[in-house]
């Protein structure tokens, strides 16, 4: 809170006592409405009206109180009606400072008491600076003991509240703590439960694999190993295949050259028995028969002959 706004309030509280006012009555609302509305002084509460002070906003029960108080004015600093008055007699500017702080109705108020009063402070002895200064002396001693145990209370209730309230979230963290330790447990055994359930299952799977993978082995091993039987007794086949087809091309090479060769002693006798000149003997030496070449050409002939003639 602001220091100044308290130093008012409580100026406004020793206004009020010395005006005569029931100070418990009043809220801090209530005051900062009258300082506000410039009734910060005993003179100035002095001159207020009806009119003035529930323009300020104050509850009619706080109107009435004061107003009803007009005239009783008791000093706070001990002086009285007779020191007020006798400080209306001293000049305007101190009575100001001497009274109250605060421009506006306050210093009008000042003048018209201690013009009002100035009979009185005839009959009465002259009130002297050494005087005022003690009793703004008082008045400053009061307000600084009021201010200095207000800040103490407030400070005391802050304290109250601020350890209250960290004390409270201590509470609060600890038993978050305590949650979150045993969150952190069962967190721990599920884990490791669920880790080595894990392990378990990979461990079976692990034997699993090792087996099938013995079974797949032992089955390719076997799968291979006939595979090449297999295949060596076809290679076996094959070679004794071939060996047959060479045989086979031997014997028909024999008898096809065998075959033509006869057939050309046949064709020469033939034709020498067809030409007693013997002109075809000259015309067709057999000397000079290309036998590789007839045998190819026989061999074309013979693979050609049934797509071309029909032989009955």
């Amino acid at each position: 809170m602001d220091a100044n706004l308290l130093q008012q309030r409580e100026q406004l509280r020793t206004a009020l006592s010395a005006y005569g006012a029931d100070v418990k009555r009043f809220q801090d609302i209530d005051l900062d409405k009258l300082w506000n509305s410039r009734y910060c002084s005993v003179d100035a509460l002095q001159e207020a009206t009806r009119e003035g002070l529930t323009a300020a906003e104050l509850p009619p029960g706080l109107v009435d109180h004061i107003s009803v108080r007009k005239g009783r004015v008791t000093s706070a600093t001990g002086l009285g009606t007779e020191g007020a008055a006798a400080a209306g007699s001293l000049p305007a500017t101190a009575g100001n400072n001497a009274i109250s702080s605060a421009p506006g109705p306050a210093h009008q108020g000042g003048q018209q008491v201690g013009a009002s009063a100035a009979p009185i402070a005839d009959a009465q002895p002259p009130v002297t600076m050494a005087a005022l200064m003690e009793a703004m002396e008082r008045q400053a001693a009061t307000m600084t003991t009021t201010v200095k145990e207000a800040l103490e209370g407030q400070a005391a209730t802050m304290t109250t509240t601020v350890k209250e309230a960290l004390e409270g979230q201590a509470a609060t963290l600890e038993r978050q703590a305590a949650t979150l330790e045993r969150q952190a447990a069962t967190m721990t055994t599920t884990v490791k439960e669920a880790l080595e359930g894990q392990a378990a299952t990979l461990e079976r799977q692990a034997a699993t694999l090792e087996r099938q993978a013995a079974t797949m082995t032992t089955t390719v091993k076997e799968a291979l190993e006939g595979q090449a039987a297999t295949l060596e007794r076809q290679a076996a086949t094959l070679e004794r295949q071939a060996a047959t087809l060479e045989r086979q091309a031997a014997t028909m090479t024999t008898t096809v050259k065998e075959a033509l060769e006869g057939q050309a002693a046949t064709l020469e006798a033939t034709l020498k028995g067809a030409l007693p000149d013997n002109r075809a003997a000259r015309r067709f030496p057999v000397s000079t028969v290309d036998w590789n070449q007839l045998e190819r050409d026989w061999a074309v002939y013979l693979t050609e002959v049934p797509t071309k003639t029909k032989v009955s």
